[in-house]
């Protein structure tokens, strides 16, 4: 998401594969001639996605507050555990 915000956009990855066909010249063995060639791209594709970059800084800034909250919450449980069971 960071990443996101200073680029400006985000960076969609497409996994499906994709088929081309075009007209290729000579065959690779030394012939020459024209044929159809019909390939497949496999890998991931990136694509740039607009996005609302103050948007998606307050959406951060809520995920930051969540996350504060919780790391207080389980430090809380952690020392509740640590009373109850203490280490022998």
């Amino acid at each position: 998401m960071e990443g996101n915000i200073e680029r400006g956009y985000a960076i969609y990855v497409s996994r499906e594969p994709r088929t081309s066909v075009g007209i290729c010249t000579g065959s690779g063995r030394g012939r020459i001639g024209v044929s159809t060639c019909i390939g497949t791209d496999n890998g991931p594709r990136e694509q740039p996605v607009a996005i609302d970059v103050s948007e998606e800084r307050k959406k951060l800034e809520r995920l930051r507050g969540q996350l504060a909250e919780r790391q207080v919450a389980y430090q809380s449980r952690v020392s509740q555990c640590r009373q109850t069971y203490p280490d022998t």
